[in-house]
C-alpha cells in the first residue's frame, strides 16, 4: 500500500515559505470509475465495519462482554477450537484481542474480519436460507441475511477488483443495496454518513488505500471461508461416522440375540449333529460380530482423531471417585476408623413429601429412585431440597445416590440415578468460589489439562438436562455464596440441570419457593431401626 509523506521543508533565510516534496506518487490515474470502485471499497471496509461492530455490541454488549469470552462461559470452548483446532480459524493476532493481556477486552479492536467470524459463530444467529454465501431473498432482512448480503455483494464489487472501476449504473445500484442493508443492521442515524460519503471528495492515494484494504478484507475472509467449510465437511463426516456406529452396534446385539437363541434351541433339542452344525454358525457369525467390533473400535479412535471431546474418561473418573470416597461411611463421628461398606450398611431412610402450599407433612414415603418423578403439584420436578435435622442422614443419603450412580445400580423408575449422564456430588462446606471451581477442586483430576477441564464444563452446559447436581448442606455455605447458588436452584443459572439440595430447616426456607420438590427426612421407621442395627452388630 502506497502512503503519501508530507516533508514540510523552511527554506533558509525565508521564513515562512515552505516546499512541500511528495515521497511517492500514486501509481495510476484517476477516473470517474475507480472513484466509484474506491467509495464501495471505503463503504463496505470503513461503515461496514462499524455497522459490524454495533451489530455485535446489541447482541453481547460492552459492560458484558468480558463475561461472555470468559473462560467458563458457554462460548470459550468455541473460540478455543477456532483458534487452537486443527483448521486454526483464528490467528494469534485476533485471539490477543479477544483476550488481551494488560487491558480490557473491547470490540472497538475488533477489525472486520473477526467481527464476521465472532457474528458467525458466538451470537445464535440461524444460518441464512441460502447460506452464508449467495445473496439472500429481497424479502429476508433478517440480521443474519443483511450480514450474509452485505458480504455477497463485497465480493461482487471485489471482482472489479483486476480493473479497480465501476460504471456508474453499476455504482449507484451497488450503493443503494449496501447502503440499505448496512442501514437495517445498524440504525437510521448510519444514513446520512453513508449519503455523506457518496459525493466525498477521494485523491488517488486515499482510493489505492481503501482497494488495498479490500483486498486484504477478501483475502482473510476467503481463508476463514475455506477453513469453516472443512470444519462443516468434518462435523458432517462425524455424523456419518456416528451413525454408522450406532447401525453397526444394533446389528452387533441382533447377531448376539440370535446366537443365544440359537444355543438354546439346539440345547433343548438335544440333537448332537445339529448342535456341532449350530456351533459352524456360531464360529461363522462370531467371525463377523469380532469384524463389526474392530470397526467400531476404529470409528471411536477416528472421532477422537477429529478432535471431538469424548468426556467418558473423565466420568469414569468421577464414577471411581464415588466408588472409594462414597462407598464407606463412618457411623460414629468421633470414631473415624470404624468404617463400613456403604453397600451393607446403609439401610432405607424415611423420606416423606412435604406440600409447599401449605408446608404440611405427608404420610407419603419416597424411594431415592423416584424423588425425581412427576406428582401432583409439578408434571417436571427439576430441582429438590431434602430438609431434615442434624443427623438425620442428609449427607449419607446423598453419599448413597452417588455411589449407586457409580456402580450403574439399576432402578425401576426412570428418574433414578442411573438416568444421568453425570451425578456431580458437591460439599458446601468445602465450596470456596462458583460452582465451576467447586466442581474442579471436589471432583476433577489436579493434573488436569486446562482446556480439557473447559471443554468438560461445555459438555456440561450443553447437556444440562442429563446432568444432576447434588448439593449437601446448603445451610454449611459461606453466607457470601448462597446468594450464588441460589441463582442455580431458580434455574438462572444452568436452568436445565436437575438440582437436588440438603439442608436444614431454617437455611431451607431461603429457598424453598423455588423447588420444584419438597422432601423431609425423618430417620428410620421402628422396622429399618432393627434392620440397622442387625446390620451394624
Amino acid at each position: 500500500m502506497s502512503v503519501t509523506k508530507i516533508t514540510k521543508i523552511l527554506e533558509k533565510g525565508r521564513p515562512g515559505k515552505v516546499r512541500i516534496m511528495a515521497t511517492a506518487i500514486s501509481p495510476f490515474a484517476s477516473t470517474k470509475e475507480t472513484t466509484n470502485y474506491a467509495r464501495l471499497c471505503r463503504l463496505l471496509v470503513d461503515v461496514g465495519s462499524q455497522v459490524l461492530r454495533s451489530t455485535f455490541d446489541k447482541i453481547h454488549p460492552p459492560a458484558t462482554l468480558h463475561t461472555v469470552l470468559g473462560r467458563t462461559s458457554v462460548h470459550y470452548a468455541t473460540l478455543q477450537s477456532l483458534y487452537k483446532g486443527r483448521k486454526k480459524v483464528l490467528n494469534p493476532t485476533q485471539w490477543g484481542k479477544l483476550y488481551p493481556t494488560h487491558k480490557a477486552v473491547s470490540s472497538k479492536d475488533f477489525d472486520i474480519t473477526l467481527l464476521t467470524v465472532l457474528l458467525r459463530n458466538i451470537c445464535s444467529l440461524r444460518t441464512p436460507t441460502k447460506g452464508w454465501n449467495e445473496l439472500p431473498l429481497a424479502t429476508d432482512i433478517r440480521t443474519e441475511d443483511d450480514i450474509a448480503r452485505v458480504k455477497y455483494y463485497r465480493n461482487t464489487v471485489y471482482g472489479h477488483a483486476p480493473q479497480a472501476s465501476v460504471d456508474d449504473s453499476s455504482f449507484s445500484a451497488y450503493w443503494q443495496e449496501i447502503r440499505e442493508a448496512l442501514v437495517r443492521l445498524g440504525g437510521a442515524h448510519f444514513r446520512a454518513k453513508i449519503d455523506n460519503l457518496e459525493h466525498d471528495c477521494m485523491d488517488p492515494v486515499i482510493e489505492e488505500h481503501y482497494r488495498e484494504l479490500m483486498k486484504q478484507w477478501k483475502k482473510d475472509d476467503d481463508s476463514i471461508k475455506d477453513k469453516l467449510e472443512e470444519i462443516e465437511d468434518m462435523l458432517e463426516n462425524m455424523r456419518s461416522i456416528m451413525d454408522r456406529r450406532e447401525i453397526d452396534m444394533k446389528e452387533v446385539k441382533e447377531k448376539l440375540t440370535s446366537l443365544t437363541a440359537s444355543v438354546e434351541k439346539s440345547t433343548q433339542e438335544g440333537s448332537v449333529k445339529k448342535m456341532i452344525g449350530e456351533m459352524a454358525k456360531m464360529d461363522s457369525e462370531l467371525k463377523e460380530v469380532k469384524e463389526k467390533l474392530c470397526t467400531l473400535t476404529v470409528s471411536v479412535e477416528e472421532s477422537k482423531d477429529e478432535g471431538i471431546f469424548d468426556p467418558t474418561e473423565l466420568i469414569n473418573g468421577i464414577r471411581q471417585l464415588y466408588k472409594t470416597r462414597e462407598g464407606w461411611l463412618s457411623p460414629f463421628p468421633w470414631c473415624e476408623e470404624f468404617q463400613f461398606f456403604l453397600g451393607n450398611i446403609f439401610t432405607r431412610l424415611k423420606v416423606v413429601r412435604r406440600k409447599k402450599t401449605r408446608g404440611e407433612i405427608s404420610n407419603v414415603f419416597v424411594d431415592m429412585s423416584s424423588i425425581l418423578d412427576p406428582y401432583e403439584e409439578c408434571s417436571a420436578p427439576r430441582t429438590v431440597l431434602i430438609e431434615g435435622e442434624p443427623g438425620m442422614g442428609k449427607t449419607t443419603y446423598c453419599k448413597k445416590y452417588a455411589y449407586d450412580w457409580a456402580t450403574k445400580q439399576q432402578e425401576p423408575q426412570g428418574c433414578g440415578s442411573t438416568a444421568f449422564k453425570v451425578v456431580l456430588l458437591l460439599k458446601c462446606r468445602d465450596i470456596h468460589s462458583d460452582v465451576w471451581e467447586a466442581i474442579d477442586d471436589q471432583l476433577l483430576p489436579r493434573d488436569i489439562d486446562e482446556e480439557v477441564k473447559q471443554q468438560f464444563f461445555h459438555f456440561i452446559r450443553a447437556n444440562q438436562s442429563s446432568i444432576l447436581l447434588i448439593l449437601d448442606g446448603l445451610d454449611e455455605l459461606p453466607s457470601s455464596k448462597l446468594s450464588m447458588f441460589s441463582e442455580l436452584i431458580e434455574g438462572r443459572v444452568l436452568p436445565k440441570c436437575h438440582i437436588v439440595a440438603t439442608a436444614r430447616h431454617e437455611a431451607g426456607k431461603e429457598v424453598r419457593k423455588c423447588c420444584d420438590v419438597l422432601l423431609q427426612i425423618e430417620g428410620f421407621t421402628e422396622e429399618h431401626v432393627k434392620g440397622f442395627v442387625t446390620k451394624y452388630f
